[in-house]
């Protein structure tokens, strides 16, 4: 199985991230890790995050202030030891 980690920016994405992790756990192909990049969001999206997905290994990356996608990508990119990385936004879903 490859080691494959999906890397989610999010900034003020509460009322879409956990649509997005839900269709993480809907792939067919299992995901090792989900590094959610919290972009200095100001509403609750890591407790947003936390609640829709208790059954995949999710954490959370803070940002201290808002840097945009790219930023976040690039610390998501940083945190990760994966063979392999995929790119989902937070207000994005994939189809299993």
């Amino acid at each position: 199985m490859a080691d494959i980690t999906v890397i989610i920016p999010a900034y003020n994405a509460r009322t879409t991230i956990g649509r997005a992790l839900q269709s993480l756990a809907a792939q067919t192909c299992s995901v090792g890790q989900v590094l959610v990049v919290d972009d200095a969001s100001t509403d609750d999206t890591v407790e947003a995050a936390e609640q829709s997905a208790p059954h995949l290994a999710l954490a959370v990356l803070p940002l201290a202030e808002n840097g945009g996608p790219a930023t976040a990508r690039q610390r998501g990119i940083d945190a990760t030891t994966s063979e392999f990385i995929g790119f989902l936004d937070a207000d994005d879903e994939w189809h299993p």
